[in-house]
């Protein structure tokens, strides 16, 4: 018994050393990889929170116009009759109704509604895709024996931003359903705020208990491995770039790094190209998520028949339909959100 809680006590302790070191006089400090990693989640967590509340108005004007199937725009025919200007007129005016429409349902109050429950989730979702991210890539680095995160190869970037994605979107799948249904549910003299929450939830339970919240989460991380892979990926080999195309220069390496508003551009690119490149799976899935609410009353069986029927009814382009909003919410949004990413890693001290 006595050996073996000599065992016990000797795992105990290598498994402390491995977060806490202890020097010769047996004083304890947190590793420097254990303060990366929890570092990372912090960064992470408070970037994606800020950079959801600033653009949460633009996120609703999308969600609302990814949802809508019950309405054509002329947009596309006049591109195909050689009209862009009354195309970019006609879709000026289907996001000026779209946001009239959203604010008779509410004023103020609308442009934010799901936006607490943001808050909620957003925290630990960038805490979980940036920390993964972060540890997926020092483990790569110790697998192929590089010096560093940023000396991986290509392949193992990839999986590392694919991962971080995926594990982000396990963990915050339910509470973006429940989002874009409360979104989809918003109306004038209807419920708002928790009361909103509440009536949205137990909807979403009396039609298919848990089952409901998670409708479409293959697909949502079939298409959420390619769109962080791109994303992070791009983020990171542009900075490299930046710094090379700097020190080249003769610029000393502390200033040599992407600035606040560079950071900016670089992650807004990143995201925007990611975005993209799934766009059509990401409206499939939104559309899927919000069948049956008051914007989207359609029923889908699936997330093939939300594609057979779209494309019946909407044609190929329909598979579109709300990507230029998306842009103009995610490009802010990425941007915002790596740049108080960087910054938090900066104050740190483990950038």
């Amino acid at each position: 018994m006595a050996a073996a809680r000599h065992a016990d006590d000797r795992s105990l302790f290598h498994m402390h050393s491995r977060i806490v070191g202890v020097n010769a006089h047996g004083d304890g400090h947190v590793n420097e990889a254990t303060y990366r990693n929890v570092g990372s989640f912090v960064a992470g967590g408070v970037a994606s929170m800020t950079s959801r509340t600033v653009t949460a108005p633009v996120d609703r004007l999308k969600i609302y116009l990814i949802s809508k199937t019950t309405s054509k725009s002329p947009t596309w025919q006049h591109l195909r009759q050689g009209a862009p200007g009354r195309a970019v007129l006609s879709a000026g005016a289907r996001f000026a109704q779209a946001s009239r429409e959203i604010w008779n349902a509410g004023g103020v109050r609308s442009l934010w509604a799901g936006n607490a429950l943001n808050i909620v989730k957003m925290f630990p979702e960038g805490a979980i895709k940036f920390g993964v991210y972060e540890a997926t890539r020092r483990f790569f680095a110790v697998w192929e024996g590089v010096d560093g995160p940023s000396e991986i190869s290509v392949w193992a970037q990839t999986a590392s931003g694919g991962t971080g994605g995926v594990a982000a979107q396990l963990a915050a799948y339910p509470f973006d359903t429940l989002r874009f249904r409360m979104q989809c549910n918003s109306q004038r003299g209807g419920e708002y705020g928790h009361r909103l929450l509440k009536q949205t939830a137990q909807q979403m339970w009396r039609s298919g208990g848990y089952r409901a919240y998670f409708r479409g989460l293959i697909w949502g991380l079939v298409g959420q491995f390619p769109y962080s892979a791109i994303d992070l990926s791009t983020y990171e080999y542009t900075r490299r770039w930046w710094f090379r195309r700097n020190t080249a220069k003769g610029i000393e390496e502390d200033d040599a790094r992407p600035g606040a508003v560079a950071t900016a551009a670089i992650g807004g690119f990143s995201g925007a190209l990611g975005a993209s490149m799934v766009w059509p799976l990401n409206l499939l899935r939104t559309r899927l998520q919000t069948s049956g609410t008051i914007i989207n009353p359609k029923i889908y069986t699936s997330i093939m028949d939300v594609a057979r029927r779209t494309i019946s009814e909407e044609g190929f382009r329909g598979l579109w339909k709300g990507m230029l909003p998306n842009l103009i919410k995610v490009v802010p949004s990425v941007a915002v959100t790596y740049m108080v990413y960087d910054k938090g890693r900066q104050a740190l001290g483990i950038s």
